[in-house]
């Protein structure tokens, strides 16, 4: 047995009883000790932290695992009428939308609190009309040539209205101790790029309902509908043209692409029409010197554009631009209208309630704020230390696992040895709160989102040149997520993600490492999956692989790319390159927590069997039912362009059916889908 951490020990108390071995297992099981034969508990599904009426028992796990796991959860849950998808981690978040609601109620005198009641306050919102974004109107409306083109663009990027590009900072990708500036792309219109350049039926209808979405938009903001009509039809034909320059999400994956730094000579090389000094000046950041620039294809598009579009074209684009932006924060009939489009795209039925809305935008643009006041009432200090555990143990397997590849050669093994240990973890929430510290409007609920916008462009920007603060997070302490930071090889698992059925103290300790420990494991392999295995141990963009060992690599996923982009859903197929990320480390996450689940377990004198199942088996359903979800059809189509992960279904199934240790657990015939002759085995 491993030597674990004492706190570990204790937190997995409760589950310190396992069950006997009663199917045939894989060739990696520990084997017992050879002094007593472990006793059995019998106990029920709810009692080791899994849910019963999940499973589809009439499903065979080894035809489809997702079934006989998720089965019962799909028949009997719909997608809520103001929801996209619908999944076990949206019910959790769900939960702690509710839990969040009465924090801020309570906590009018709190920023975050006095933020939420203005949006809250729908007769202000009606009363205050577009008071709230009449400067950035004012500016965008008084664009006459380039020179004032720029400033109002700038003046937008003060405000993150991202109009054209956006601007922001992050780690020098070459020296990931420093911060620098980096312009990318930014989001789309009608949500994804290719609503904007396929020729099918579908992306014809969304084009045909956007021109007429982006002319009422600008009719409910004064424009003449004559106007307005022929506006929109520009603006759109000028979004196409930057859409045929945005890069593909695929592109998107490769760190070496989206490298590309220039000083101002390059970007003025790049861009000779653009005005970098007087930007930046508008901007408020005179002397930033140096940029990433992640497509400079995109800023090579503009300068065409710069060229040919007048300007009465860039001020209804501009105008569109802020309007998109903050439709949310306006009076009912711009958010009716932005939610029309979404409905379209999307399939939601309709706009959650106002309350839930101005608390994902109070978590998004106060998150620290908000996310202090969670962690005091609803995170046990106790749960940091346990998941540290958890880390721990599940870093020794994988080193474990290192060792035994036949595929990598010794010194990259020990250089990714070195990485392995030097990730970092980030748990629950940060060391250090940031404090709010800009003015808030009483009754104009649309000003203050724009100056929490405002706020945090210019927390961004003032990072750059300067020392990369390794404690600050990019997810808010209640988000229902974790995350991997190649960059600062650094994992962080926040506080809202640290509950059933993810992880609880009460549950087994298979049942833990199936939910938490997978999830774990997820975020560590992708600092050696196809993207993250470009990055060192101190997260600088360099080739630390050798050749031999980096085409080994490519040959062994090449293997999971194939297998993935044979599956098909909804009569499309998988895109095995695109997900490839995503899938590694689901396969490197399942396997890595497996092993450390039986690391904990062995030699246990008591092992428990719940309705019927093992522990092995509690593990692998562990799994599964942290993944039932359901997606409203066009945006699962939609993702399946663009999505970095692969269906729920197809996940789970995907990963499983690499296991020689999963078909053991279900007895699983050799040939059967979920037991093949070939596997996939990179980890």
């Amino acid at each position: 047995m491993y030597n674990l951490h004492p706190l570990l020990l204790a937190i997995f108390a409760v589950g310190a009883t396992a069950c006997d071995a009663t199917r045939p297992r894989a060739d990696t099981q520990p084997p017992p000790r050879e002094s007593a034969k472990p006793s059995e508990k019998r106990v029920t599904l709810a009692d080791v932290g899994l849910d019963a009426a999940s499973l589809d028992r009439t499903a065979d796990p080894c035809q489809d695992f997702y079934q006989y796991a998720c089965g019962g959860w799909l028949a009997t849950h719909e997608i809520p009428a103001d929801r996209v998808r619908w999944g076990k981690n949206i019910e959790v978040g769900d939960r702690i939308q509710g839990e969040l609601r009465a924090l801020l109620e309570s906590a009018a005198s709190e920023p975050a609190g006095t933020f939420y009641a203005t949006c809250v306050d729908e007769a202000a919102r009606e009363a205050a009309g577009i008071a709230g974004i009449d400067p950035l109107l004012k500016t965008v409306r008084a664009v006459r040539d380039r020179k004032s083109l720029i400033a109002a663009v700038a003046e937008l990027h003060r405000h993150k209205v991202a109009a054209l590009f956006v601007i922001a900072s992050e780690q020098d990708a070459r020296d990931a101790s420093q911060m620098i500036a980096s312009i990318d792309q930014s989001d789309f219109g009608m949500l994804d790029r290719h609503h904007y350049l396929d020729d099918d039926a579908r992306a014809k209808e969304i084009r045909a309902f956007y021109v007429e979405h982006v002319g009422r938009m600008l009719q409910l903001a004064g424009t003449k509908p004559a106007e307005a009509k022929q506006a929109a039809a520009g603006i759109v034909a000028l979004e196409i043209e930057l859409a045929k320059v945005w890069k593909t999400p695929v592109e998107r994956r490769d760190p070496a692409g989206m490298y590309n730094k220039l000083d101002r000579v390059g970007l003025a090389r790049l861009v000779p029409a653009w005005d970098w000094d007087a930007y930046f000046k508008a901007l408020g950041f005179a002397g930033l010197r140096e940029v990433n620039v992640t497509a400079p294809a995109l800023l090579q598009g503009i300068e065409r554009l710069l060229g040919s579009t007048k300007p009465e074209l860039w001020r209804a684009y501009l105008e569109w631009q802020v309007l998109s932006t903050a439709a949310a924060a306006l009076p009912k009939r711009f958010e009716d209208e932005a939610f029309a489009l979404r409905h379209l795209v999307t399939g939601t039925e309709r706009l959650p309630d106002r309350w839930k809305r101005c608390v994902m935008t109070t978590d998004e643009l106060l998150g620290d704020a908000l996310g202090r006041l969670f962690v005091s009432r609803h995170f046990a200090e106790g749960d940091r230390e346990a998941v540290r555990g958890m880390i721990a143990v599940i870093r020794e397997a994988f080193g474990k696992r290192l060792d035994q590849l036949d595929w990598m050669d010794a010194k990259t093994k020990q250089r990714a040895r070195e990485k392995s240990k030097q990730m970092s973890s980030l748990i629950g929430y940060p060391s250090t709160w940031r404090v709010y510290d800009f003015p808030l409007d009483p009754k104009v609920h649309a000003a203050n989102v724009l100056a929490a916008r405002a706020f945090e462009v210019k927390h961004q920007l003032s990072r750059v040149g300067k020392p990369v603060d390794r404690e600050e997070w990019h997810m808010t302490a209640p988000s229902v997520n974790a995350f991997y930071d190649p960059q600062r090889n650094q994992m962080g698992f926040p506080a809202g993600y640290l509950q059933p059925p993810f992880y609880s103290r009460r549950a087994s300790v298979a049942v833990n490492m199936g939910a938490a420990g997978e999830t774990i494991g997820h975020e560590l392999t992708h600092g050696f999956d196809d993207a993250g295995s470009q990055y060192d141990a101190k997260g600088d963009l360099v080739s630390w692989w050798e050749p031999e060992t980096r085409k080994r690599f490519e040959a062994k996923t090449q293997c999971v790319v194939d297998q993935f982009s044979a599956y098909e859903t909804l009569g499309e197929k998988v895109n095995g390159k695109l997900t490839l990320g995503e899938n590694l480390a689901d396969l490197g996450g399942v396997e890595l927590a497996f092993e450390a689940y039986r690391a904990l377990r062995a030699g246990a004198a008591e092992r428990l069997v719940a309705d019927g199942f093992d522990e092995d088996q509690q593990f692998f359903l562990a799994l599964a039912q942290k993944q039932c979800t359901k997606w409203r059809e066009p945006r699962e189509r939609a993702l399946l362009k663009t999505g970095i992960h692969a269906p729920k279904r197809l996940r789970v199934n995907g990963a499983v059916t690499n296991m020689p240790e999963f078909a053991a657990a279900f007895s699983c015939a050799e040939g059967a889908p979920m037991n093949p002759r070939q596997r996939c085995e990179v980890w």
